[in-house]
């Protein structure tokens, strides 16, 4: 059975000090997604599981949380086997041509990616439509109404980095109450294929 996963994940990088109180927050506000690495510069992992264990201590049920870790993996799908618990695997920062590598001699299937959604890219428009054709799940960061623009593409997910505990409800309150709204979906729907239009001629340069 396919993962539900979540349309918003809480993003921890550059919280430095403030990254369990925010991270905690971010839980008990709605958040079911968090997202840290292995990578000191930008994250603390440590503080990042002490906000998540006091969000648990405030009754959050662990199985209803999904929590992404960027690490190195010692021998690629090795670690699969070598004792990590790991209910999915993804990769982030990938050019086309590397998920396309990965997907066709991994064993294991990636089944997110997660990268940055600007025009330097292309906005990634044949990765989405790789990722589309096999329910890959695609993450990018980027402002709420842009955000529900970017989600009506579908297949992707937004990482969501706010400091801010009103606008972390507020967030999520309005995709859900868009994404949770099939009328209103329909009524969205000329002005996703417009925006997705719009991304396609901006990533062939074309007026």
């Amino acid at each position: 059975m396919a993962l539900k996963i979540p349309l918003l994940l809480y993003g921890t990088a550059w919280k430095e000090e403030r990254t369990a109180h925010l991270t905690e927050t971010a839980v008990l506000k709605g958040f079911t997604c968090i997202d840290t690495a292995n990578y000191p510069t930008a994250y603390n992992e440590k503080l990042t599981g002490d906000g998540i264990a006091a969000a648990l201590k405030s009754g959050v049920k662990r199985r209803d949380l999904f929590i992404y870790s960027h690490i190195m993996l010692r021998s690629k799908q090795n670690s699969r086997q070598s004792g990590l618990t790991i209910r999915s695997l993804g990769v982030s920062n990938f050019k086309l041509p590397q998920i396309k590598e990965v997907y066709a001699n991994a064993t294991v299937k990636p089944v997110i990616v997660q990268n940055r959604f600007y025009k330097e890219t292309s906005f990634d428009v044949g990765l989405r439509e790789f990722c589309a054709e096999r329910a890959v799940k695609l993450n990018v960061e980027k402002e709420l109404a842009f955000y529900v623009l970017i989600l009506g593409l579908g297949g992707i997910q937004i990482l969501d980095g706010t400091t801010n505990p009103e606008r972390m409800a507020q967030d999520l309150k309005t995709v859900g109450e868009v994404f949770g709204n099939k009328r209103r979906l329909r009524e969205l729907q000329t002005d996703f294929d417009a925006f997705r239009q719009l991304l396609s001629k901006l990533s062939t340069g074309a007026e």
